[in-house]
């Protein structure tokens, strides 16, 4: 994630998920909504919205599939930072095309909008499944002044009268909820950056069975690599035998140029994003 994208997600003010809807009360995070809405015309790949891509992509996949009696069902998915975006698309998705079944399942996602735009979600028969680690911080948050402030006996009034609390965040769908203690492979330590790598997350979601069961694994080892959790953390304990975070590029990307100096590589042509949409013929 760069640092614009990380000071974008601090916005947490609420702002209106759809102005031309802004009837239906429906208000998400300020700064997920602009990086979701915002075009960059000086960037060739940001030249037009997130939304606006994805829109559009989605049409041209429906509209293909559809004309071949194929029965479309569409999954959006993310970790972090993309569940948030995630959410924002499925409901999107669902409202353009009410015919097609739309789900989401999110890793590790902050808490997006208010109510009324999970209620939007649910309306929509939008499935979402959301996965998180017991000791990430990152899904409990954002969480507003005003909301804490009426949490407690005001917000049970209000509740009592049917009234909806429009400024609060709240989460929607279900939650699988993975507990760090369940695996015999991680310290016990609290690391709020590991419990968010989404590699801790993969390999907790691989061993679990139930909320009450023991950590799931076959011939005395999971099946997901245990290795992969070191590496962009320290999150194993160290009787497993994985260095910490052991993945890098050697010498860090860097390349001896015809002078001696240490460069960065020329990126190759075939390596560079293409500007072409998939052709519908691979798809078939």
């Amino acid at each position: 994630m760069s640092a614009e994208e990380w000071f974008m997600n601090l916005r947490t003010g609420l702002v209106p998920f759809d102005a031309a809807a802004e009837g239906d009360g429906a208000m998400v995070a300020e700064g997920v909504h602009t990086l979701y809405t915002s075009s960059n015309a000086g960037n060739k790949y940001g030249a037009r919205s997130a939304r606006d891509q994805v829109a559009d992509e989605l049409k041209r996949l429906v509209d293909h599939f559809g004309k071949r009696g194929e029965e479309v069902h569409v999954t959006f998915t993310g970790h972090s930072l993309g569940g948030a975006l995630a959410l924002l698309s499925a409901r999107d998705a669902a409202a353009a095309h009410p015919d097609v079944p739309v789900r989401a399942v999110t890793f590790s996602a902050p808490r997006v909008g208010n109510r009324a735009f999970c209620d939007g979600l649910t309306s929509r028969n939008v499935s979402v499944l959301r996965v998180v680690v017991k000791t990430d911080l990152v899904p409990t948050v954002p969480r507003t002044a005003l909301e804490a402030s009426v949490s407690g006996v005001l917000g049970g009034l209000w509740a009592l009268a049917g009234l909806r609390q429009a400024f609060e965040y709240v989460h929607v769908g279900h939650e699988l909820a993975l507990n760090v203690s369940k695996s015999p492979h991680l310290k016990d330590s609290h690391d709020p950056v590991g419990s968010h790598n989404l590699e801790l997350c993969l390999h907790l979601l691989d061993g679990h069975e139930s909320a009450a069961g023991a950590f799931r694994r076959e011939d005395g080892a999971p099946r997901r690599d245990v290795a992969l959790v070191n590496k962009r953390s320290a999150m194993l304990r160290d009787t497993e035998g994985i260095p910490e975070k052991w993945c890098q590029t050697a010498n860090k990307g860097l390349e001896r140029n015809g002078s001696g100096r240490w460069v960065l590589p020329a990126r190759e042509r075939d390596d560079m994003p293409a500007n072409d949409v998939l052709p519908l013929s691979e798809l078939d």
